[in-house]
């Protein structure tokens, strides 16, 4: 092996440790975006749960949240999870209250 073979297999090496490293510190950004999101809408959850009157309405979104949960707690071994879950929280917040801000 020649020493420009040896010089490109560094620099091969390093680029991939590079990506590697960007890739996790995406990784942990979108983590705390979702996680933020995720905060945000319990709290409009218990908001709206809270003005709620119909029963069945809020059994239902309390599963959905229930579900949400579950996909919360998939999503730090699968990121993609994270956002299904967000956007599950906002259907049962529009399940207690189709008005509600967002």
């Amino acid at each position: 092996m020649t020493q420009s073979d040896e010089v490109s297999r560094a620099a091969v090496e390093r680029t991939a440790a590079d990506r590697s490293a960007r890739r996790h510190a995406a990784d942990a950004a979108d983590a705390g975006h979702y996680a933020a999101l995720m905060a945000r809408q319990r709290e409009r959850f218990t908001a709206a749960f809270g003005r709620c009157k119909d029963a069945e309405r809020s059994e239902i979104a309390r599963w959905i949240s229930k579900g949400a949960a579950l996909l919360e707690a998939d999503a730090r071994h699968t990121p993609s999870r994270a956002k299904v879950a967000v956007d599950m929280m906002k259907k049962a917040v529009f399940m207690l209250d189709p008005k509600a801000p967002a």
